[in-house]
């Protein structure tokens, strides 16, 4: 069984991610503007900004990715 390693992105990971972001395009057939693409790369290493990155890794090869955005709660103090 292979092991699957998560890793947070890094500053020196775009093409990865962009090798994969691409095909999920491709997958969905949607083209997404490279403007947009750019500017989400931007915000996952900007502190003030709630986004974040990973890659899932095996065998030392990328072959996923998951972007997630941190919501505040609607209610109470979060």
């Amino acid at each position: 069984m292979q092991s699957i390693e998560i890793i947070a992105i890094n500053d020196n990971d775009f093409d990865i991610l962009l090798s994969l972001w691409e095909s999920y395009q491709r997958f969905y057939e949607v083209d997404i503007p490279e403007a947009v693409t750019l500017n989400t790369w931007t915000r996952f290493s900007e502190p003030v900004e709630p986004m974040f990155a990973a890659l899932a890794v095996v065998d030392g090869q990328a072959s996923g990715l998951v972007h997630s955005i941190y919501h505040r709660s609607a209610g109470g103090n979060g």
